[in-house]
């Protein structure tokens, strides 16, 4: 079964056990449908992205603020990572998403805050940025990835480019020594109420990083 089928059914399942009628439904869908001409473009492009950074993820994999699920549930199905983590903060959407991982044996979602020192993970091959860091600053979640990537590693990051956030992460990254392994432009769309262009770009540590750390491995 394709994801985007799996996480239509298992959302629909989850509306139903919590009440949700048929009034509600249709009230719900159409409420959405009717921005649908504003959004489309949008809409394809984070679906795009979606399967764009599925592509380029590898071992094993933190997906940070990871949503719905979907898109580690599309990551995880794509036979390039040994194991997924998607963590979010928002208990709600955790609980939704823990549905996902009986259709994926290599997925697991995670209730917390990327930016808590606390958080215990371990650590990572890829760690993935998906429509997340426009909202933020992103050095400090781009130093705390260096607390978890492994020597050798890669960020992705895709998004769209809103408050110079593409440059922004570019700089970032030089200055904490990670090479610029990829960056492309996926299109433009409407985001936030800007037209602005959607771009991924992968950000790779080196090979000798972090293997003075007996934790980096």
């Amino acid at each position: 079964m394709e994801p985007l089928r799996v996480f239509y059914s298992e959302a629909l399942k989850h509306f139903e056990e919590a009440g949700g009628s048929e009034e509600d439904f249709m009230w719900l869908v159409g409420s959405r449908l009717a921005w649908f001409r504003l959004y489309r473009d949008e809409i394809r492009l984070r679906l795009r992205m979606i399967e764009e950074v599925s592509r380029r993820i590898r071992g094993r994999v933190l997906d940070v603020g990871s949503g719905t699920g979907f898109p580690a549930l599309v990551m995880a199905l794509s036979g390039n990572a040994e194991e997924i983590v998607g963590l979010e903060k928002d208990p709600y959407m955790v609980e939704f998403s823990k549905r996902l991982e009986k259709h994926a044996p290599n997925l697991r979602f995670v209730e917390g805050d990327f930016l808590d020192r606390n958080v215990k993970l371990g650590k990572f091959d890829t760690v993935v940025f998906m429509y997340v860091l426009h909202d933020f600053e992103p050095e400090g979640f781009l130093r705390q990835t260096l607390e978890v990537l492994r020597s050798g590693g890669r960020v992705v990051v895709a998004d769209f480019d809103l408050n110079g956030l593409r440059e922004r992460v570019k700089d970032i990254g030089r200055a904490k020594g990670l090479e610029l392994f990829d960056d492309i432009s996926l299109g433009r769309a409407m985001s936030h109420g800007k037209l602005s262009g959607a771009f991924l770009m992968v950000l790779r540590r080196d090979e000798s990083e972090g293997r003075a750390n007996p934790d980096a491995g």
